[in-house]
């Protein structure tokens, strides 16, 4: 069965364990994984698994806004490997995983068992899935819930019976594009300061510094740092050097927003914005 991990800019990775062989994906909360967002469509997607094969397809279900899956907006049922980016609206991208749950869900003869957690004593083990709705074992509350178990949003019920925000095709491009960004972009180095180069994952609310005593360290005949932060839209990049330059693809900058494979150069230093 399958793992959505759930990005949101300004929130933690979520990460749905889905124990199902189809389930829907929209704003409703009938549906199994839930998406609180007036861009997102009462039932949005649907998501099944084709029991010849056991490959996984998804099929856009709304008729207010697409589905993008790895890039591209799609009118039909389309497959999704292992790893795929899907845009539910403007605000969600989900990542598809498939390998992700073997080790939450287990098939032992004829039974099958899911890993379970109690929030109150936070025991975790395996629990014969027809028996998930039993008492924690250690503690006795009631409470047990799937290990990776989707929490959903918690909202006024008349919230979700409201129209859905339609998007126009540019915006639906921005926001996968601007997402993508914020939850899937790192800075490589790539001169030889480092043995095998160095990888630093951007993470929104939190600074990447380039200095002599930063994350990624600096060398040679320049003082201060360079800043890598989140601005709302992209990632940008701050000069706070008092002796020596940066250049972004060649030219000299103070201020620049950077997108995949931007090659910058602090020095005899040089890095790289890339997304997974």
């Amino acid at each position: 069965m399958p793992t959505i991990t759930v990005h949101e800019i300004g929130q933690d990775a979520r990460k749905a364990a889905i124990l199902l062989k189809m389930f829907r994906i929209g704003r409703d909360p009938v549906c199994e994984l839930v998406l609180d967002s007036p861009t997102v469509s009462r039932q949005h997607a649907v998501v099944h698994m084709e029991g010849a094969t056991g490959n996984w397809f998804i099929t856009c279900a709304s008729h207010t806004n697409p589905v993008v899956v790895n890039g591209k907006l799609i009118d039909d049922m389309v497959y999704l490997p292992e790893g795929s980016e899907i845009l539910i609206g403007s605000d969600h991208l989900l990542i598809f995983g498939e390998s992700a749950t073997r080790t939450a869900v287990q098939e032992v003869g004829q039974a099958r068992f899911v890993k379970m957690r109690c929030p109150s004593c936070q025991w975790t083990g395996m629990v014969n899935f027809a028996r998930r709705d039993a008492p924690c074992p250690r503690c006795g509350s009631q409470a047990l819930h799937a290990a990776d178990a989707y929490v959903p949003p918690v909202f006024d019920n008349a919230r979700w019976r409201q129209p859905t925000v339609g998007m126009e095709m540019e915006e639906v491009r921005d926001s996968f594009h601007r997402l993508k960004a914020a939850k899937r972009s790192y800075v490589v180095r790539l001169d030889d300061w480092a043995a095998g180069g160095e990888r630093f994952d951007l993470i929104e609310g939190e600074t990447l510094a380039i200095a002599r005593d930063g994350q990624l360290k600096l060398r040679g005949l320049v003082h201060g740092q360079v800043k890598i932060a989140w601005n709302g839209a992209s990632w940008e990049l701050t000069s706070e050097l008092s002796f020596g330059t940066v250049r972004v693809n060649g030219d000299v900058v103070t201020k620049f927003e950077l997108w995949a494979g931007d090659v910058i150069e602090v020095g005899s230093c040089r890095f790289r914005v890339d997304t997974d």
